[in-house]
């Protein structure tokens, strides 16, 4: 998952989740009057949303690309602040283990957030111009 490939927690993933529904919630009153408007084009407003959603949909996958490949090998880890605690399964509870640095990974909750507001502003001609227009 997401939340375990770049160490996110439970809040960011939230925030991320979230940040699609805001955008959407802001942008729906403006799209919806400007977009119903005498002589305004519901087929440009829908595809001008969805070119925005699939520049999101970029941005999205764009720490797949720029981050390093993930090892996710059979070790078991567990977070510890900024750290992850890598022991072997051999290990007993009185080893201590390594201590392994997050690589900071957790910095691309904003461009997954980012991603998601250009998702909810990308939608909202969808879903408030698509069904008349239909």
């Amino acid at each position: 998952t997401i939340e375990k490939r770049y160490n996110l927690r439970s809040k960011d993933t939230g925030i991320v989740a979230g940040s699609y529904d805001m955008a959407s919630v802001v942008c729906s009153v403006p799209v919806s009057y400007f977009g119903s408007k005498r002589g305004s084009s519901k087929a440009r407003w829908l595809g001008v949303g969805m070119l925005i959603m699939g520049v999101g949909s970029f941005v999205f996958a764009l720490p797949h690309f720029v981050s390093p490949a993930y090892d996710g090998s059979s070790k078991e880890s567990f977070r510890h602040n900024s750290s992850t605690i890598t022991c072997s399964p051999e290990a007993s509870i009185s080893e201590t283990c390594d201590m392994v640095p997050d690589g900071g990974l957790s910095k691309f909750r904003h461009i997954f957030v980012m991603a998601q507001v250009l998702h909810g502003v990308g939608a909202t001609p969808l879903y408030t111009l698509g069904v008349t227009f239909l």
